[in-house]
């Protein structure tokens, strides 16, 4: 399968429906420093790491959303990760899908942020949450956004590789 087909695929299979989405840009950290018996070190971040750190915090909201249930019948929330940077002096960062859960779907965007951030905070890597968002029908809505993290523009190699395999849940 030739690349635009395989691109094609992936974006018709990305854009699966999520209900009540929330649109939200993390910021990583690109390095850290560690402390040990040796000394200092400075350790960077790959996306491999990244992708570690991003399922702890998927672990980390999802107990925090559905409690027990979580991890006794596999309830959670559906999510798209993409990551981008590494690239161009570009920083790396997530670009997600997140559904908003059941009873936060009437709270206020503010609440909704708080929720998403706190478990952000919480990991290694976690840097800032940028942008926490509905969707705008003026920019296009979640197709919009999903056909700007699909973009090639600012990742390493191809959509097939950028999109976080294991931390995308689309039920």
């Amino acid at each position: 399968m030739n690349n635009t087909r395989l691109n094609t695929s992936i974006i018709k299979h990305i854009k699966t429906p999520i209900e009540n989405p929330l649109l939200v840009s993390f910021s990583l950290k690109q390095s850290i420093q560690i402390q040990n018996d040796f000394g200092s070190h400075t350790v960077f971040g790959d996306k491999e790491t990244y992708s570690t750190n991003f399922t702890h915090y998927s672990n980390r909201l999802n107990q925090t959303v559905f409690g027990n249930s979580y991890k006794r019948y596999g309830k959670r929330l559906k999510m798209l990760v993409v990551i981008e940077g590494g690239v161009g002096g570009v920083r790396y960062h997530h670009h997600t899908v997140i559904q908003t859960p059941p009873e936060f779907v009437y709270s206020s965007l503010k609440t909704k942020t708080k929720l998403v951030i706190h478990p952000w905070k919480k990991t290694t890597w976690g840097y800032q949450v940028n942008d926490v968002r509905y969707p705008e029908n003026e920019v296009g809505d979640v197709e919009g956004w999903i056909d700007y993290i699909s973009k090639t523009r600012s990742k390493q190699t191809d959509l097939n590789t950028s999109v976080d395999w294991l931390n995308t849940y689309l039920g």
